[in-house]
């Protein structure tokens, strides 16, 4: 609200009126005069945090110097969400480890600062030890080798999630050993150009020594890391963990590392949910057969999602996994041509309830009703159908996606989502 253009003027004198003036930081912006937000903000918490010891939990754009004041009087406090990590600075994490014996949850959306580092392993280090049970770091920051360092020390770490990583910090990822409780983690290169394998071997080797030591380890994406097939080739083939998710995005499908990584999964039984992106272009027959083999061994598959790793697919690899794989509930594929026939495969997955289809759909209407017919009104109420990339041959009426839509709403409180291929003309790839 206090950034909002039309708070100004007889609005922002009426809101401040009423005991409230002393919150009222104006500030020119050009001819307007508007409010200084994070002054303002920062007063009104000071003020809250004197009336009330019952906080459980502090977000915002917030200044450094006033959390550890604000900390101080919030005994009960479990979590803080803040835009900045400089916030932390000036003794936050002394006084939560002096006043605050239940806080566990950290989220931080940004911090780029040239003593990032060093004053997070600080904030780290003043904290109790095993005191954090989620970390996260959403957004570009300059967190390095001193923080992994300190996260190390908090092993009742079970969720770490860590965006945009420098290609400096993704040398220090061994430092993080530490964290062996993690149940879900999350890292992300910001630029996928830190290759471990190849020139930090010993990197590489002490992050598949770490993740394999991660017994409860439950969850794991790994986003826009060059070296992530072959991590994950690794750990997947580790006998002590047992993944129920695995993400990876940004790779390559053609390739040694990428035929070891899909052949892995099959020793990961216990998955539930497969979510592969990457390119899927100038693959063989050998890379997609390998790929399709080991996800169609994952019998209990209720989520896959495959985005362009599978561009080339046939229409037997998507019925090879629609009969393989009968606990699917979540289904997304891109692919090649693909006509009315797989239809029936897909039909014969009775707890299936979104189906997206990024392929060149080959569907006429009738097939497309007959498909809707068979779904279960029970076990695939709330069916939602998406056909993103239909044959422009096979257009659909207007008439004929109302009485699709009509059948699946009155029948399963469904949806259907339907888009016409078009091919990117000469101006639109210049322009990219």
């Amino acid at each position: 609200m206090l950034e909002d253009f039309k708070f100004a003027g007889p609005t922002m004198k009426a809101f401040f009126g009423g005991g409230l003036e002393a919150f009222r930081f104006p500030k020119k912006e050009g001819r307007r005069q508007t409010v200084d937000v994070v002054a303002t903000i920062n007063a009104i918490g000071d003020t809250v945090t004197q009336k009330t010891s019952l906080l459980e939990e502090i977000t915002g754009h917030l200044s450094p110097g006033f959390l550890p004041r604000w900390i101080a009087r919030s005994p009960r406090l479990q979590s803080m969400v803040l835009w900045k990590g400089d916030a932390l600075s000036d003794g936050a994490g002394a006084a939560i480890a002096a006043n605050c014996e239940h806080f566990r949850y950290l989220t931080i959306r940004e911090w780029l600062a040239p003593d990032a580092d060093q004053a997070f392993a600080r904030f780290l280090n003043d904290l109790r030890e095993d005191m954090l049970a989620e970390v996260e770091i959403i957004s570009y920051n300059s967190i390095g080798e001193q923080s992994f360092k300190a996260l190390g020390k908090h092993r009742s770490l079970q969720v770490l999630k860590l965006a945009n990583l420098s290609e400096d910090t993704m040398t220090s990822l061994d430092h993080l050993k530490g964290c062996t409780e993690l149940h879900t983690l999350v890292l992300e290169d910001s630029y996928g150009t830190a290759q471990l394998e190849l020139r930090h071997n010993d990197v590489f080797m002490g992050v598949v020594d770490w993740l394999s030591s991660c017994s409860n380890l439950k969850d794991i994406t790994l986003k826009r890391m060059f070296d992530a097939p072959a991590i994950l080739a690794r750990v997947a083939s580790s006998p002590s963990v047992k993944l129920k998710k695995i993400s990876i995005e940004s790779y390559t499908v053609r390739g040694p590392s990428a035929a070891a990584f899909h052949t892995a999964l099959s020793d990961q039984q216990s998955l539930e949910s497969v979510w592969l992106k990457g390119n899927g272009e100038d693959t063989n027959s050998d890379d997609l057969l390998i790929m399709v083999q080991a996800l169609c061994n994952l019998t209990n598959l209720r989520e896959l999602v495959l985005k362009d790793v599978s561009d080339e697919f046939e229409e037997s690899h998507i019925e090879s996994l629609a009969l393989h794989l009968p606990s699917l509930e979540d289904f997304w594929t891109s692919g090649g041509d693909v006509s009315g026939r797989i239809l029936p495969a897909l039909a014969n997955l009775k707890n299936l309830r979104n189906l997206t289809l990024y392929a060149m759909t080959q569907f006429g209407p009738h097939e497309i009703l007959d498909f809707v017919s068979g779904l279960d009104p029970i076990t695939q109420r709330g069916f939602n159908l998406s056909l993103m990339a239909q044959d422009p041959e096979y257009d659909l009426s207007e008439t004929q996606q109302t009485i699709i839509r009509e059948v699946l709403r009155t029948t399963l409180e469904g949806r259907f989502e339907f888009v016409l291929w078009r091919e990117a003309d000469l101006s639109d790839s210049e322009e990219e």
